[in-house]
């Protein structure tokens, strides 16, 4: 049976679509041949075709056996579910964003690349294909009624928040409290709007979107916890007993060593694991991150 790859992302994917043209279709080339509108309608069998069409050529390319066609009726049954459970509590469906997320599919998969990295770029992308339709400071009793415009659904307040919002980057030697991953939290702030009072919150230090405390590990900084100071990573072969290594290693034992390659011992078994360079971890092997599997192609 086909298994629909990263269940995860699929979930995540769930308002994506393709269309030939503006009006919808159900072979998956609307992302890339110029369409920017998906209708809800064509959702379901547009999505499954653009998602089969990209993994089916991945798994040519392996070669593994692949059934187009029951991959495409599998998956047009989930993203059908998918995208109900994402309209509920007055969600609408974005026409414009479908178009992005799926544009965004097609040309992310094409590489075949099956990466954290990779889902993650998509995901961003297809987030906000369904969304709630409130603005910040409206009523709200949870995160999905509020709007692309708005942030979150405050529980205390009961109101739509303003948008969280990345802190400054800090430049190399500049005084600082944290290393960051633009995804995580503690890059973020609530953005300030006066008082704290509906539609916003004011706070100080990390959730303060306008002090800068962050370096940035995508400008290749640390904070160093020594020296609170903005520094470059750690070259492979140097300590990291208070230093973070460079991009492409990882701390071992005390000292910044070269990611694992595909077949090489890791411990975490996790699918997301930071010592093997694919990022996946599995019985205690680095294994490839690519698209096509034995059971992603349905063998």
């Amino acid at each position: 049976m086909i298994r629909i790859l990263f269940v995860a992302l699929a979930m995540a994917l769930a308002g994506c679509s393709s269309s030939d043209d503006s009006t919808g279709g159900s072979d998956g080339g609307g992302g890339s041949d110029g369409a920017t509108t998906i209708t809800q309608s064509d959702y379901p069998a547009d999505y499954a075709a653009a998602y089969c069409k990209a993994l089916g050529s991945c798994c040519s390319a392996v070669p593994l056996a692949f059934d187009e066609a029951k991959c495409r009726s599998d998956t047009t049954i989930s993203a059908t579910s998918d995208l109900q459970n994402r309209l509920e509590g007055n969600r609408v469906f974005d026409p414009t964003a479908a178009g992005s997320c799926i544009a965004t599919l097609q040309s992310q998969f094409a590489t075949c690349s099956g990466s954290a990295a990779t889902n993650a770029i998509v995901i961003a992308a297809c987030k906000s294909v369904t969304h709630g339709t409130k603005a910040v400071g409206e009523a709200c009793t949870a995160d999905p009624e509020c709007g692309p415009s708005a942030g979150d659904c405050d529980l205390d307040k009961h109101v739509c928040t303003a948008p969280i919002t990345l802190a400054p980057h800090l430049a190399l030697g500049a005084s600082c409290e944290e290393s960051c991953d633009a995804a995580a939290e503690n890059c973020r702030g609530i953005l300030d709007t006066g008082s704290g009072g509906a539609g916003g919150v004011t706070q100080a230090g990390f959730d303060d979107p306008t002090h800068p405390h962050a370096c940035y590990l995508s400008d290749g900084l640390y904070c160093d916890d020594a020296t609170h100071a903005c520094a470059a990573p750690a070259a492979i072969g140097a300590s990291c007993a208070t230093a973070t290594c460079a991009a492409g290693s990882f701390c071992d034992a005390g000292t910044c060593a070269a990611l694992r390659a595909d077949g090489a011992p890791c411990t975490s078994d996790d699918i997301d694991d930071r010592t093997c360079a694919s990022g996946y971890c599995v019985s205690k092997s680095c294994r490839s991150s690519h698209l096509a599997t034995a059971s992603s192609c349905g063998g």
